[in-house]
């Protein structure tokens, strides 16, 4: 994946893996592997990698990978997820013959 038009003023995207989360009233604060947290709103735009599938803020789990576009106060702008898209799917994706999920 490349990322391109990133504005000289503004930052890339961060990507990361969800290490823990919280529930809290109106969304939800995540805590990245690297140590780097964000709070995601119930509103936050989330979205797949190179599918249609439909995911909302509540589809984030812990060990997903992630690219977070935050604000200046870590606020999640937008988030888009890489597959598998749920922590059933992942033994589903490992165990098909010939495929192996590789993280990198």
């Amino acid at each position: 994946m490349i990322l391109t038009n990133i504005p000289e003023d503004g930052t890339a995207p961060h990507y990361i893996q969800v290490a823990s989360m919280a529930q809290r009233s109106g969304g939800r604060q995540i805590n990245a592997s690297d140590g780097s947290s964000y709070w995601v709103s119930d509103t936050c735009t989330v979205f797949p990698y190179l599918t249609r599938n439909m995911l909302y803020p509540q589809s984030i789990f812990e060990g997903a990978w992630c690219l977070v576009w935050p604000d200046a106060q870590g606020n999640a702008q937008k988030i888009m997820m890489f597959p598998p898209y749920g922590p059933e799917q992942d033994e589903t994706v490992q165990s098909q013959g010939g495929w192996k999920l590789e993280r990198v």
